[in-house]
């Protein structure tokens, strides 16, 4: 793909990203392991586009996902219809990340913080910086007005 192509097509990624985009992390605990995940997802209730857009990423890009998991409407008392998700996880998703944060216009704060965490996961001695990744997941953009609105809700 030449340079025009690409360019035009990360821009029309990074756009649905501020517009339908999300980030999202955790700890996972175990007897046996540790681990922190990380993920960049679109959501969105047309699943043949979102086939579309996975198939741009992967072909044209070369990140890799998974097929685009169905959230049934059964589960969402908002709609009535199903929704759809695109997601990529760890270094699938810094990797988008580092290509479509410059283009965007909205959401840049969300992309730097995937590049910000994935770049900051590892201790000099080799293992999770769980106090880093912590602090990250508990400051990531979107979170704290999420939140605050839960709060304000079950207070009512």
């Amino acid at each position: 793909m030449d340079n025009s192509k690409q360019a035009g097509l990360l821009g029309y990624i990074a756009g649905f990203f501020d517009g339908e985009g999300n980030i999202g992390s955790g700890m996972n605990s175990g007897k046996t392991r540790n681990s922190f995940f990380l993920k960049l997802s679109f959501s969105q209730n047309n699943h043949k586009f979102l086939e579309e857009l996975r198939d741009d990423i992967e072909f044209d890009l070369g990140i890799e996902t998974g097929k685009v998991q169905v959230h049934s409407s059964r589960y969402n008392k908002l709609s009535s219809k199903d929704s759809y998700s695109l997601s990529f996880q760890g270094g699938k998703a810094y990797r988008l990340a580092c290509l479509i944060r410059p283009y965007s216009k909205l959401k840049t704060d969300y992309l730097q913080w995937i590049i910000d965490t994935w770049e900051g996961r590892w201790n000099s001695n080799g293992t999770h910086n769980r106090e880093f990744l912590q602090q990250q997941h508990d400051n990531r953009p979107g979170r704290r007005a999420a939140a605050t609105t839960k709060r304000k809700d079950s207070q009512k």
